[in-house]
Parts: C-alpha cells; structure tokens; sequence
C-alpha cells in the first residue's frame, strides 16, 4: 500500500517498534520500521532501485535511527543512536534534495538526520510505510498511529517547523 505525491512533499508518521514476544525494543538486528518514498520499478529490474528511507529500530548493533538513500541499487546510509524505539519520523522533498527527520525522547525537537540530493528522481514517487526485517521468522513487530501528508509552498513551510 502506498500513495503517490508528486513535486515537493512532507510526510510524517509516529510509531512503535518492538518484538512482538518480548513487547520490548527489538533486540535483534536489522529490525525497524518507518517510511520510503521511492520510484515505481518494474519488479524485475532490480539494478536500477531508486529510494529514500528513514527508519527507527534495531540496526546492526544498537537502538538508532538509519536514513537510507539508493540510486540505481547503490545505496549511502547514515545511523544515529537512539534510547528508544519510538517517536516520529519525517520524510521531506523540497526541489532536487530530500530530507529526514526523528523526533523522540531523546531530541529536544525535530532533529535533522540527513539530506540527499536526487536530480534524478521523477515528478511522481511513490511514499509507503514500511517494516524491516532481516530473518524469515522475524517477530518484529510496527504500530503506526498515523501518516500525515503535506504539500509545502515553499521550501520552509512545513519542513521542521512541524509540530508533531
């Protein structure tokens, strides 16, 4: 499930992760959640993927949020070390660049974690939450409160100005 936005865009979700057995912060690796906004791809091509992530939950050795670009199935990620799994994410593109937030216990506000500049992406991209997991039998578990949806004017408007 997605939705499609075009031009510039804010998109903002609040969640939880955890495991599912425990209740607790997961524990294992690669286990998160949070948002993608990425461009429509024939399933087949997988050489040429074309994403921005931003996510919080377990990465490879802690609590922390990953943001995540890929162009052309070459992906550049930045980790930032969290207390917690919950809080908001947002997603934001203004022209060219994307840009991705976290709010949670352990920010004062929204707190930036990365921006990527992507000429290359289209118009139109496809924005979805999503659920990571690295094992077959993950017990991983996301709940999203809510996905809002903005369309700023202006490259200021609405970007971490937001009130979550």
């Amino acid at each position: 499930m997605y939705k499609e936005v075009a031009d510039n865009f804010v998109v903002i979700t609040k969640l939880k992760v955890f495991d599912n057995t425990t209740r607790k912060p997961p524990g294992d690796p690669l286990h998160s959640a949070g948002l993608l906004a990425q461009v429509p791809n024939n399933p087949r091509d997988r050489l040429k993927e074309n994403w921005v992530m931003v996510n919080l939950g377990y990465q490879e050795t802690a609590l922390g949020s990953e943001s995540k670009s890929t162009e052309n199935s070459v992906s550049k990620l930045s980790k930032k070390h969290l207390t917690a799994s919950e809080g908001l994410v947002m997603l934001c593109r203004v022209g060219d660049w994307l840009f991705t937030y976290r709010w949670t216990q352990d920010d004062a506000g929204w707190a930036k974690l990365t921006q990527f500049k992507h000429p290359d992406l289209p118009q139109r991209l496809q924005v979805r939450l999503v659920v990571n997991s690295d094992k077959k039998d993950a017990t991983i578990r996301a709940e999203f409160d809510d996905i809002r949806f903005h369309a700023p004017q202006t490259k200021l408007d609405g970007l971490p100005f937001l009130k979550p």
